[in-house]
């Protein structure tokens, strides 16, 4: 009797409601769609000369104003009357807005208080050589270009020393609001005991870009239109002495030995 009294009991409890159960009604037919993915960015591929345009028979052979212990090819900074290495710092940046761009540093330098000159020496021959530089200013101009700045190529042989200023091109070019100013001119050789490039400059509150240096053979050149000479002019005694002091630096093979110190 006990278990026909559980077994009903589980009966009622397992009997079905009168009222239907509620469903969540389906969705009404909206589809999420996968958030748009975004184009790629277009990139282009940009060739750059090698050596920045320069030519490869360049004798600078460092021609990104890196300052260092002394070689052929190496800028030298100086000051006063011997070869004291005492001149303004050079430093180097990276401009998209120059000459030849990113290939080659721009050097920069700049002294408010004294004259000074970069020099950087080029193997001798029997030339005539071609010989250039871009010149600018991070700021407009302060000053007369023509008087604080003389660009030169020193000759040096049994005669002694000899200059020839180079001349700058009349039409400059500007990029990013700065004034490019190109030094070129050809120089007569021979150069029997080595050349050097120098660039003189007068105190001022500019801070100067240098770009491109470049002494080629005009004999390795093809394609180039007539170019000016440079004119001949008396190195001044700051300029003649510290290419002096630059000879009597110890060499061996020709070479400025990395140990030498200037003489002073």
């Amino acid at each position: 009797m006990i278990r026909r009294l559980l077994a009903l009991v589980g009966l009622v409890g397992c009997g079905s409601s009168a009222e239907p159960q509620q469903h969540p009604a389906p969705d009404a037919g909206i589809v999420e769609l996968p958030a748009p993915v975004a184009k790629p960015a277009v990139r282009t591929l940009r060739q750059v000369p090698l050596f920045g345009g320069t030519a490869v028979e360049n004798l600078l052979i460092d021609p990104t104003f890196d300052g260092g212990s002394p070689g052929i090819g190496r800028w030298y900074s100086n000051s006063g009357t011997t070869l004291n290495l005492e001149g303004p710092s050079l430093g180097q940046l990276v401009l998209s807005d120059a000459p030849v761009g990113l290939a080659l540093p721009v050097g920069t330098v700049a002294d408010a208080k004294r004259t000074f000159s970069l020099i950087a020496q080029v193997p001798g021959g029997s030339g005539p050589y071609v010989v250039s530089l871009w010149l600018a200013t991070d700021e407009p101009l302060a000053g007369d270009l023509a008087t604080l700045v003389r660009v030169s190529f020193a000759n040096s042989s049994s005669s002694g020393l000899s200059g020839s200023e180079l001349p700058r091109e009349e039409e400059p070019r500007t990029l990013a609001g700065r004034v490019w100013h190109r030094y070129r001119g050809e120089v007569a050789g021979p150069f029997t005991m080595g050349a050097y490039l120098v660039i003189r400059f007068r105190p001022s509150k500019n801070l100067w870009y240098l770009q491109a240096p470049e002494v080629v053979p005009k004999k390795l050149m093809t394609g180039e239109p007539k170019l000016l000479l440079g004119q001949a002019f008396a190195l001044d005694a700051d300029e003649r002495a510290a290419v002096a002091a630059y000879q009597r630096i110890p060499r061996i093979q020709g070479v400025p030995t990395s140990a030498s110190k200037a003489p002073r």
